[in-house]
């Protein structure tokens, strides 16, 4: 206790000491229980943070860390009780707003209170008495209210998710003259499929899918979260054969997507460092598990058993190296860029969506060398797709590994989050 008073005290000395030149904004997670470094406090405050730049120019931007939790500190030059207000408006309208206090200090230091604006105080996260009465008298069991958190934030996340994967999803399908992929013009090398079918099997996959992004955020019991993602994911894929009449348009997709989801849950609850070796590493899991009870009669485990070419189980388990590969290539999503990207990525990955049209081995290296070799400033991509309807090609694989690299890039974008490198410490 007297090693967090003392902190309090340093960090009151620090912003009493800051040049008064600046208004000063501190973001701090109310986070209940003895633990203040939960990740979940530094990701709230990343969050409010990147919400208050978006309003002002922040001229200086600091990090801190101690026993008495994590919080920020954000110089603006701006009024103190203009942006009181703002704040204010911040933590009554965002959904996390309730679990995050940003106190305001003007030039003379001052700390503005809700009270100095003749704004009522705040209320508690889980009954209509005011949140100063409830912490006082320790109402709520800690429990209950690190609950109740975890799952605010995480509905709050999944909200954007279910956004960011049915764009993406859509991204992908929008992109005319895709050699042999199925298009809003045309059913490309695929006479049983079609735009409607391929959109409304995307849609009706998708709550699944964020049940498997929940999942990773909130079991902490590893093993029991890997085989409820593993049959949420065999429900996805007969939810999609139950739509589509047996026509296989997003198996590959479910796999590698609900692979990713589980390790992105975890990423955000625990604060790994790294997204793509998660992804590997319960890839790797999950195909042990998987050849522990038996490979299935299927064209891409025939393949794996005769030529080793693992395709989007391989990918995962290796970490997703092909969207690792192209992940910075993004200048905008025009579907310039997209095609672009997609060629990128079928010369890069194993996708036995392609070997099974190829036909032979010998054949499928020949066309990844031809898309390897196309000068992507200057190609034809009309006359190039017209040339792969011809010979029934498509890229299925591909095709899923380019959905989730335009996933992963609009949700770093969104919440300017690294995935390579998650330090919000």
């Amino acid at each position: 206790m007297e090693e967090r008073l003392l902190e309090r005290e340093q960090r009151q000395t620090f912003i009493n000491r800051y040049p008064r030149a600046f208004t000063l904004v501190i973001v701090k997670t109310n986070l209940p229980g003895p633990d203040k470094l939960l990740f979940v406090s530094f990701l709230l405050n990343h969050l409010f943070s990147e919400e208050i730049k978006k309003h002002f120019f922040v001229f200086e931007h600091l990090k801190f860390a101690g026993v008495d939790g994590a919080w920020q500190l954000l110089a603006l030059k701006k009024p103190a009780k203009a942006v009181k207000w703002q704040m204010v408006k911040l933590e009554n309208a965002h959904p996390l707003g309730k679990f995050i206090d940003i106190d305001v200090y003007d030039s003379k230091r001052r700390l503005l209170s809700r009270r100095d604006l003749g704004i009522p105080e705040r209320l508690c996260w889980l009954c209509s008495q005011s949140a100063i009465f409830c912490t006082r008298n320790r109402t709520h069991e800690t429990s209950s209210l690190l609950t109740f958190l975890f799952s605010s934030v995480q509905g709050y996340l999944a909200d954007h998710i279910r956004l960011l994967v049915e764009q993406a999803g859509m991204d992908e399908l929008n992109i005319p003259d895709k050699f042999g992929l199925v298009t809003p013009f045309d059913n490309g090398s695929h006479p049983d499929m079609n735009y409607e079918l391929m959109k409304t099997s995307l849609l009706a996959i998708i709550p699944l899918l964020l049940d498997i992004f929940k999942l990773g955020y909130l079991e902490s019991n590893e093993e029991l979260a890997i085989n409820e993602a593993i049959r949420l994911g065999q429900e996805a894929e007969q939810t999609m054969l139950d739509l589509t009449k047996g026509i296989n348009t997003y198996k590959g997709l479910i796999y590698a997507l609900g692979m990713v989801l589980l390790a992105l849950g975890r990423m955000l609850r625990l604060g790994l460092n790294n997204l793509f070796l998660e992804i590997g590493r319960m890839g790797r899991i999950v195909e042990k598990k998987q050849q522990e009870t038996g490979l299935p009669n299927t064209f891409g485990s025939r393949v794996y058993q005769n030529s080793h070419i693992k395709g989007i189980r391989g990918e995962v388990s290796r970490g997703l190296p092909s969207v690792l590969a192209v992940f910075d290539q993004f200048n905008d999503f025009s579907n310039s860029t997209l095609r672009k990207i997609l060629i990128k990525l079928i010369v890069l990955c194993e996708d036995t969506v392609l070997l099974k049209r190829a036909g032979n081995l010998k054949r499928y290296q020949a066309i990844k060398e031809h898309f390897a070799n196309l000068d992507l400033e200057h190609f034809d991509a009309k006359q190039l797709t017209e040339k792969c309807l011809k010979e029934h090609l498509s890229f299925g694989g591909a095709a899923d590994l380019l959905v989730i690299a335009i996933f992963l890039k609009r949700f770093s974008q969104t919440f300017h989050l690294s995935l390579t490198n998650l330090d919000l410490k």
